[in-house]
């Protein structure tokens, strides 16, 4: 019996269309693949990054142009970081949070409501006001 190559093993668990390039190993919850690559598990998209360009750089994601998350298809790929991500995902509307149009107490993320967080969560300033409100209340 002879060893497969990594990438051997990598595209024996693909299914090529002429669109993307599905895995139809394991994959997690999110339908993101995985594959063991140097006995450690990742996403099988950075796995065929690293197969077809080499090193993800540190912080740095792997993208899905195609917004497809079983994809591998190295050319439906590209590189940036974690806010490019989350700006991909909220441009693209696939983010549940972008599709609310006001907070779960009932008011609009429209104009000076809207606030964003340190984190880039969208956060209602009404109810923003009234939490600190009650917390200056209490701890006075």
């Amino acid at each position: 019996m002879t060893n497969k190559s990594i990438a051997e093993r990598f595209f024996g668990k693909v299914h090529k269309t002429d669109g993307c390039w599905l895995w139809i190993a394991r994959c997690d919850k999110a339908g993101y693949g995985r594959f063991t690559m140097n006995g450690r598990e990742e996403s099988a998209h950075r796995s065929v990054w690293k197969l077809k360009h080499g090193d993800i750089p540190e912080g740095t994601c792997v993208l899905h142009r195609c917004d497809n998350p079983p994809c591998v298809r190295p050319d439906h790929l590209f590189l940036g970081t974690q806010k490019d991500n989350m700006e991909d995902c909220s441009n693209k509307n696939r983010f549940a949070q972008s599709r609310r149009t006001h907070c779960p107490q009932g008011h609009s993320y429209a104009g000076r409501n809207l606030i964003l967080n340190a984190k880039g969560w969208r956060e209602c300033r009404l109810c923003n006001n009234e939490k600190s409100r009650r917390y200056e209340s209490r701890h006075k």
